[in-house]
């Protein structure tokens, strides 16, 4: 159940953030009125190391989980990991690939380009439109990124290693925050942006795992006595 409230809640408090005009009163702490532009934009630190770099880091740790996986077709002691390092691998990739394709049907642009913070869009008065007149900026994918590490989460759940999941929960959280934060400075997405990314990318790794989880596709891994980490299965 848990799988489907967290993304509901969140889904429900960025519709509420955009409702109540709270995501304009975040962006505008960011926005020079004199100026008319969003100074962050041009920071060349913060682009490097908050958006290019960070972005690497998470497609390098998505490639490692896929190089892995392949390995243990050949290495006999990655092969019990072979079927947990797959599951991890199309969990973390999922909801940014829907974050991806969902920009191509929505019709809200980035801050930036609304008339309010000196672009020429308007503010859209429907979600979905054709991809010639998609807004290209809904949801966030560099917030999807940070937040697709949420896979991890589900990988220890899978394993039942309770303090590996936490500790992923709090890592994916400061990721995703850390990302959207970056993006939202900058003036790429407003706050409510990042939280739908974050409920899609916590429904697409909930329903990946939801074979392990359940049992209907246990990952075994053998362990020695006293492990941590035990597969769910049926016994």
């Amino acid at each position: 159940m848990r799988s489907l409230t967290v993304p509901l809640l969140l889904a429900v408090f960025a519709t509420l953030l955009r409702t109540s005009g709270l995501d304009y009163q975040v962006s505008d702490i960011y926005f020079n009125t004199s100026a008319h532009v969003f100074p962050q934009r041009s920071n060349e630190v913060l682009e490097l190391v908050g958006h290019s770099l960070a972005r690497t880091f998470s497609t390098v740790i998505w490639l490692s989980l896929v190089g892995g996986a392949l390995a243990s077709s050949y290495i006999a002691e990655m092969r019990p990991y072979r079927a947990l390092l797959w599951f991890t691998a199309g969990a973390m990739m999922l909801g940014p690939i829907v974050v991806v394709v969902l920009k191509d049907f929505m019709a809200f642009p980035c801050p930036w380009h609304l008339k309010r913070y000196g672009g020429l869009a308007a503010e859209p008065t429907r979600w979905f439109v054709t991809p010639a007149h998609a807004g290209k900026c809904f949801p966030a994918g560099h917030t999807a990124g940070g937040f697709s590490f949420v896979a991890f989460y589900f990988a220890a759940l899978a394993m039942r290693c309770k303090r590996f999941a936490s500790a992923a929960l709090v890592f994916a959280v400061i990721a995703g925050s850390a990302f959207s934060f970056v993006r939202v400075v900058q003036g790429a997405h407003f706050v409510s942006h990042a939280l739908w990314s974050a409920a899609i990318d916590w429904l697409m790794a909930a329903l990946v795992f939801i074979p392990a989880l359940t049992g209907k596709w246990p990952l075994r891994i053998s362990k020695g006595p006293g492990a941590p980490c035990r597969s769910i299965g049926r016994r």
